[in-house]
Order: C-alpha cells, then structure tokens, then sequence
C-alpha cells in the first residue's frame, strides 16, 4: 500500500506539471521524493538480518535470489541520487519508483520464504520466482519493464494502421515523444517473430530484470 500512496503522488504531480510550475507542484515533489528515501532506507535496513540467514542455509537458489534483489536495490539508489540534479523530474521520479516497488516485492517474497524455512515448511526453492499482479502492477507494451498502470502510462501508437491505447514506460515515452519512435521487444519463435506478450515462457516481473542488469 506505501507504493500505491506514492504512485497516487506521483500522479498527482503529473496533473500539476501541466500547469506550470508552483509552490505546491515543488513541496509535492519533494515530499515524494522523502517519502521514497524513506522507502529506500527500509529495504537497505533488512538486508543485515536475511545475510544471517543465508550464511546459515547455503541455498544456491536463494543465494542467487537474494543476488538479484541487491543488484535492484544498487540501480534504485542510483536513480534516487540522480533525482535532485534532475530538479525532481517527474519521468525520472516514476522510474525510480518501479524500481523501488520491484525491490519491495522481492524483499517481501524473499522473507517470506525465509519465514518459512525457519519454521520447517518445505519450499521448493527453484521456483523462487517474483510476480507483479493486480490492476495496479503492469508492464510497457514497448520493452516489457514493469511499471504502474495509470493515466500518463497511456500511450498512443499506431499498429496495422489502426491507432492502439498501450501502456508505456517513462523511457519509451520519452523516446517516442523525442523521435516519434521506439524499439519493441520480439522474440523469434518456431521461424516467427511474436511480440514479448505472446510469449508463455516469457515472464517480465523476472525475465526483464535478467536481461538489463
């Protein structure tokens, strides 16, 4: 639900950016962006007691999980950082704020599974797998990154001639707005190329993620 306060925020902010700058659209800004330090410091403050645990268990595949989960939270406070100097972009804060959310879900799973090992409970843990679900968690329709589904998110493109509503992440968007173009993600199957979404095998919440780190 923090997440979702903060989408709410940031959505809010897209409303006032379209009325020019004001005080409230700064103070807006700039409180979301302590409230996402706030939910940064939260993630890095578990980390401590999960490595205990891991040195105990020895599970390649939590360990590499766990891996993955410290490469998110490295890109997310790299965004965080960039954010200020950015003068609190609003497609800059978005992005930083999937990543955050992303970084959320896997710590959640993660101790989840841990809580359940300490109990006793079998897991089977190579299908330790991360799911974004529900009307708020999407994806881009262009490169699959996760993302939230939402008013700006719209995105109007063109496909077999006939004018298509997609969801968009900050980057496509700002790729499409800059040179009216945009890469979208294929896969060749069986001699056919067939877009990211048609694809059974391919799950973004954990295939994207492995493929951009």
């Amino acid at each position: 639900m923090f997440g979702f306060f903060l989408w709410v925020g940031i959505e809010s902010m897209a409303l006032l950016n379209k009325m020019g700058d004001s005080w409230l659209q700064k103070g807006l800004k700039i409180f979301i962006y302590r409230r996402m330090i706030s939910l940064a410091q939260s993630l890095v403050e578990g980390i401590g007691d999960q490595e205990k645990f891991l040195f105990l268990r020895q599970d390649k595949h939590i360990i590499t999980s766990y891996q993955d989960f410290l490469l998110l939270v490295k890109s997310s406070l790299i965004l965080l950082q960039k954010i200020p100097s950015k003068s609190y972009d609003y497609f800059e804060m978005k992005l930083a704020l999937c990543f955050l959310d992303e970084c959320k879900i896997r710590r959640d799973k993660l101790s989840c599974i841990f809580k359940q090992l300490n109990k006793g409970v079998f897991v089977d843990k190579t299908k330790v797998r991360f799911f974004r679900k529900g009307l708020f968690r999407k994806n881009c329709y262009f490169c699959s990154r996760p993302i939230f589904n939402s008013f700006s998110a719209r995105t109007a493109i063109e496909l077999d001639g006939k004018e298509k509503s997609v969801l968009g992440c900050s980057t496509c968007q700002k790729k499409l707005t800059r040179h009216n173009q945009v890469k979208i993600l294929y896969f060749m199957k069986s001699g056919k190329r067939l877009h990211w979404s048609n694809l059974t095998d391919y799950s973004p919440s954990i295939n994207y993620w492995y493929m951009n780190q």
